[in-house]
Formats: C-alpha cells, structure tokens, sequence
C-alpha cells in the first residue's frame, strides 16, 4: 500500500490562481508542471456536504446531507444540524484500515462525534455547537493539546463582522496551531494523512470585498488587501511545505479544494417570492422575518424554501408530508421553474433550476424536490419574508464578500487523467494507494 498526503483548502477557487499569481509561486509552478486542473464541487457546492461527498464517493442525495441541516421527519421545516453521525458509508481512511494501515485525519467537517477505530487518529472539526474535539482517543487528545494547548481554534465562526483585527489574530492563530499539526503527522508518518484548512474560506467570505474592485460592495482600504494577498501567499507556502515534505518521504501529494467562491452580488428572497405567487401562504398576512413552521398555513402552501448559499426547494406533497396537498409533483415543479425564470428576467438576473432527482444518483431520507442558483451564484437566498424589494445588496445574515461557487482545485503528485469532480476523487485517491 502506497502511502498518500491530502491537503485540503477550503473554498479555494481556481480563478484565483491566475488572477493573484503573484500570491501562488509553489501553485503556479505545479500548474506550469501540468500537476493542476480546475476541480468540479457537488450540487450544492456548500462545504458540507462537499468534504464527506469527497471521503465518501457519494453525492449529497445518496448521503442524505445538502447542507449544515437536514430535514428529520416528514413534517414541514422540521430540520436539525448535522454531524459526522449522519455519514454512514465508509470514509477513505476506512479503506486504510481495513488493509492495516494507520491514518492521521485533521480538521475534515463533518466527521465529529469521531468514530474510534485501530489506527485511527482523527480530530479538530469544525463543530456547530461550538465545542472542540481535540480527538477520538485520549492519548491522541493528549499529544494535540500539548501541540496546541488548551485554546485549539476550530474555526473562525464570527467571520461575517465588520470587526476585522480581531479576525485577522483569529486566522493567523489558526494557520500557526495547524504549521504544529503539520510537523506532527510528518514525525507520525501514517499511511494515510489528511489535513483540512478552513482559514481559505473564512478568508474570502470576510476580506474578497476589500480586494477586486469589480465587486460591488468593493472598499477601498489598503490594509484589508494586504492582509488577504499576504494570507494567501502564507497559504502557498504551507502547501509548498506540506507537499516538498510529504513527498520527501515517499508520499502521493494531493491539495484540493471541496469548492470555489465568487463576488457575492446581493440575495435574492425566495420565500417572498413564493407568497407572492401563490404558493406559500402564511396564517398572518403581516408576518415579518425568517419563517417557522407554525407562521404556515399548510392547507394551503405548495412550496417552501430553506436559504443560504443557494435555495433548496421543498413541495408539500401529499402522501409525504402529513398535510401536504401536492399531488402532480412533476408539473408544480416546472410551473415554478417557468414563474422563476420570467421573475428573474425582468429583473436582469437569471436561474439554474434543478430537480434533485436529475442531479443526484440516489435518495436517502428526505431530500429538497430542487436546488436553486441565481444568476450562476451570484445571489445568496433570503428565506426573509415581509414587505420590500425581492433583490436585496447585501447579504441577510452580516458583511460578506463571497458566494460558493463549483470550480475549486486539484492538485496531485500522481498521474493524469485527474478526476473532475468530488465524487469521482475518492476512487483517484485509493488507486494512488494501491499503487
């Protein structure tokens, strides 16, 4: 069994390679090497799902996870956040230790609670609830906290703020407590070792507006630029560091990114725009704000959405949900679709409409009927309802810079062809382990 280094960066876009080149020379040099290509994400392409579609070969349907919640029972907006419990194929690491090997997995969403297997060192997610686990055993938790100390940052979770220094510490920690990291998977020399870093998209969402003039919501603030581009060359050199070391040692190399980001142009408030077609209707016509289950009148709703990077669409079927009145399916879906569209035309904007059931290879609990991108994900979804404009600039939940987009990174030590998309990568991946 051959042994195989993943570095993951999140929300790395490939545009950016060439558009701030002179941040990127180790990634620009690999490109010139032809060791690079631009790497499809998952519909959506929102961070979770996007890494367990990457460690599993599974798209978000047959996973049954399309974003941080899930619908849990068949009753309308009866959602709860996700976690690593709700992943139930096995993970890439999980081919390792079935061979005998050891794996040291860091920082991957998605994977906490931690399963304790032999062999197995697995830790430092991103956790909703705000808490840290340092790892799935104790000797493991020991070894981190001596690296890290008590104070380990699994994510920058106040990154849409207007209060930047205190970002700005946030991230350099970050980077610092994985350089540790980094060292200590290298002494390890696991079969298999996997870091995850989220400082790349926290990066983009807060900072990207201070950057590109083009964007509309661009400020002009000298300092903000410079702390981007030189994040990012920081980012470089720590992909260098991690390749040239791993593959010191006999490593396939590989650094990716589950997604991409571009300019966030303003939101788009879909629920609204279902009251006022007809399709949603509420028990209080004045209501104002982000919708409960009990503000609907669900006799008389034939469609919702839940927001975020992009819209997923639920119809209120009959037979599925307890009160649903949606027996052609089918065609409320393409009436929708065809509203949508003239909607948005008149407005300059356009939409990607897709029925899940066209993008996804298979059903696993409750899934949205569709997911919905405007304007290629230029505009974010609004589940806001009230009176105002559909089209609003800003983003509903605090400054952003960044929507998701699909195109992300692939770079690898191994040969060509490289897989085009996340699904794809976890086969790429265990054939370079098996040499």
């Amino acid at each position: 069994m051959k042994s195989l280094a993943v570095l993951g960066l999140d929300s790395f876009p490939w545009p950016f390679l060439s558009r701030y080149r002179e941040c990127f020379p180790f990634l620009s040099s690999l490109i010139a090497k032809s060791q690079g290509a631009p790497f499809a994400s998952c519909h959506p392409p929102i961070t979770i799902p996007a890494w367990s579609v990457l460690t599993t070969g599974r798209d978000p349907g047959e996973l049954g996870v399309y974003g941080f919640r899930r619908r849990q029972s068949a009753r309308p907006m009866d959602d709860i956040l996700v976690d690593g419990g709700d992943i139930t194929y096995s993970r890439i690491w999980d081919s390792v230790l079935k061979k005998g090997g050891r794996a040291m997995v860091w920082g991957v969403p998605q994977t906490f609670p931690y399963r304790v297997s032999p062999g197995l060192e697995i830790g430092g997610c991103i956790l909703d609830h705000g808490l840290v686990g340092l790892g799935s055993q104790p000797g493991f938790q020991l070894r981190m906290r001596e690296l890290v100390g008590d104070d380990y940052i699994a994510d920058a979770s106040g990154y849409r703020t207007e209060e930047l220094e205190p970002l700005q510490r946030t991230l350099r920690a970050m980077l610092e407590q994985k350089r540790r990291i980094l060292g200590d998977m290298l002494a390890r020399k696991a079969d298999f070792s996997m870091l995850v870093l989220m400082e790349t998209d926290r990066l983009n969402h807060a900072f990207y507006r201070f950057v590109n003039r083009e964007h509309p919501q661009f400020e002009d603030q000298p300092e903000r630029r410079r702390f981007f581009l030189d994040f990012y060359r920081d980012i470089d050199e720590f992909a260098r560091s991690f390749w040239e070391q791993f593959s010191g040692l006999g490593y396939e190399v590989c650094v990716l990114s589950d997604h991409g980001a571009r300019i966030l142009h303003g939101m788009f408030r879909l629920n609204e725009w279902l009251i006022r077609k007809g399709y949603l209707t509420l028990r209080k016509q004045d209501f104002t704000g982000v919708l409960a289950a009990e503000d609907v009148d669900w006799g008389k709703t034939k469609a919702y959405c839940s927001g975020g990077y992009c819209g997923r669409l639920w119809l209120h079927r009959k037979g599925r949900e307890p009160e649903g009145i949606v027996e052609n399916p089918l065609e409320v879906l393409e009436q929708i679709r065809k509203d949508l569209n003239q909607e948005l035309k008149n407005v300059g904007l356009s939409c990607e409409f897709h029925q899940t059931e066209d993008v996804w290879q298979g059903k696993r609990r409750l899934n949205p009927d569709a997911l919905i991108y405007i304007s290629n994900l230029d505009y974010r979804i609004s589940s806001l309802v009230g009176e105002g404009e559909l089209v609003l600039p800003l983003n509903d939940s605090g400054p952003d810079g960044v929507n998701h987009d699909f195109t992300g990174i692939f770079f690898t030590s191994g040969p060509r062809p490289f897989p085009p998309n996340l699904v794809e990568a976890r086969s790429y991946l265990e054939e370079r382990m098996s040499g």
